[in-house]
């Protein structure tokens, strides 16, 4: 489709320059110049959705690359409750956006006790919240859990005696 485009816009402004340098009358090529513009009108809508699904998905891409980051205090979703937060680990995102839907995979570290099925009801939902901020129609949510255990150990003391 870029090319295309390319193709239509170079030919268009080739006919708009040689009517300028007088190498041809607007009388003859009038047909030629709407051909052109309404390919180039007609190719425009499916590049702009191409484009606006783009930067939706660089936009989105970008809170999660903060987070990865640690800049918690910029992400929305966790300016709820940060310090639960800062416990959890991003460990990887992918964003997919076509036709105003995305698809978000998300790969969490965090103690198993704080990823329960409530906690996660409630990350989806907030998501869900966040759909029309980023100009989505839908957004499907996958999340995969790498649970970590704390084992804690007590130092023995010896006792001299």
């Amino acid at each position: 489709m870029l090319f295309l485009a390319n193709l239509i816009g170079i030919t268009f402004t080739s006919l708009v320059v040689f009517l300028v340098k007088r190498y041809g009358s607007i009388r003859r090529c009038w047909r030629n110049l709407l051909i052109w513009l309404g390919l180039l009108g007609l190719l425009s809508i499916p590049l702009s959705s191409a484009l606006h699904d783009f930067s939706v998905r660089q936009e989105m891409d970008a809170v999660f690359g903060r987070f990865k980051a640690g800049q918690l205090k910029r992400v929305a979703i966790a300016q709820s409750n940060p310090r639960f937060w800062s416990k959890v680990r991003l460990m990887c995102s992918n964003v997919i956006v076509v036709n105003n839907k995305a698809r978000l995979d998300l790969v969490l570290n965090a103690h198993e006790v704080f990823l329960n099925q409530s906690f996660m009801d409630d990350f989806y939902q907030k998501m869900q919240g966040r759909v029309k901020d980023f100009g989505l129609k839908d957004l499907d949510v996958n999340v995969r859990v790498i649970p970590n255990r704390l084992y804690k150990f007590n130092s023995l003391r010896l006792i001299k005696q």
